[in-house]
């Protein structure tokens, strides 16, 4: 029996497959080339869910949430591709080889100013009446101008208010079930059942900030429970240990998008832009000559 070409290295349907370039839980991500030599990462749904129609549906619509709200900053999806001897659709979307954003590449100012650009592609996200619900450094990528891109729909939730995209109908069928996320980066009003709005993607957002700024995260629960109870527990991120070395005016945003009460936090993503560049601003001016 000949193996459909999802399960070949060499094919994806009319694309030849270069390599994986990565794997998650309900599928992978390969970058392949056109019959033009255009490259394109295309993200693939696990031929385990073939037969499982909300997770195609869901799959598709994560396609349609990235397109329906094209911005800068928001990663480029070209087209959503179901293939007759493929067992399940994939899509193309622009290849960034640089791989995610991390505190290794050793320039805060430069994080800072990426940090800003998916701020600002969070306020169109929110602006449109949905929120992303998965900010975390593995979901912005930069690109080779020194901008960054938010990735990954895959969770994106409408908010209270109206959905003003392109079909918003389709839109508008927000994931069922209990709150969804990665626990070290989601709010403590989601962590507790709420519904996550844009306030919960600024504190994301935060979580991320102390992670460029300081090499970990905030909090660090030995499972998933303790990481709850440490987040709900708290009012905030502690300046200590390793945090005591981040420079005030990142700690000082760092400290209003992690607040625990989110009308504490900064009321929109485009207010946390601004003030990541005004924070960026003093650190990346040449140091006075002695």
């Amino acid at each position: 029996m000949t193996p459909a070409p999802t399960d070949r290295p060499d094919r994806l349907g009319e694309y030849e497959v270069v390599r994986e370039v990565g794997r998650g839980p309900a599928g992978f991500v390969r970058l392949v080339r056109g019959r033009d030599g255009r490259e394109f990462a295309a993200k693939v749904l696990d031929p385990r869910y073939a037969d499982d129609a909300a997770r195609v549906l869901g799959f598709e619509r994560e396609a349609l949430v990235a397109r329906a709200v094209a911005h800068p900053h928001v990663v480029r999806v070209h087209r959503f591709v179901t293939h007759p001897d493929l067992p399940t659709p994939f899509y193309l979307m622009e290849h960034l080889p640089g791989g995610p954003i991390t505190r290794a590449r050793g320039d805060l100012p430069a994080d800072l100013g990426r940090l800003a650009d998916v701020c600002d592609a969070l306020h169109h996200v929110h602006s449109r009446g949905l929120v992303h619900a998965d900010v975390k450094p593995s979901n912005i990528l930069p690109r080779a101008d020194g901008s960054a891109v938010l990735t990954d729909f895959g969770l994106s939730a409408t908010t209270a208010g109206p959905v003003t995209t392109p079909n918003a109908f389709f839109l508008d069928e927000s994931p069922a079930g209990p709150p969804a996320g990665t626990p070290g980066y989601m709010a403590p009003e989601v962590l507790a059942g709420g519904r996550a709005d844009a306030r919960a993607d600024v504190y994301a957002a935060g979580v991320v900030l102390y992670e460029l700024a300081v090499g970990t995260r905030p909090f660090s629960g030995t499972n998933p429970f303790a990481l709850e109870y440490q987040v709900r527990a708290s009012d905030g991120p502690d300046r200590d240990g390793p945090a005591a070395d981040v420079p005030d005016p990142v700690w000082a945003v760092i400290r209003r998008a992690m607040a625990a009460r989110p009308d504490d936090r900064f009321p929109t993503a485009a207010a946390m832009a601004e003030a990541l560049r005004d924070a960026s601003a003093p650190l990346a001016a040449p140091a006075p000559p002695g």
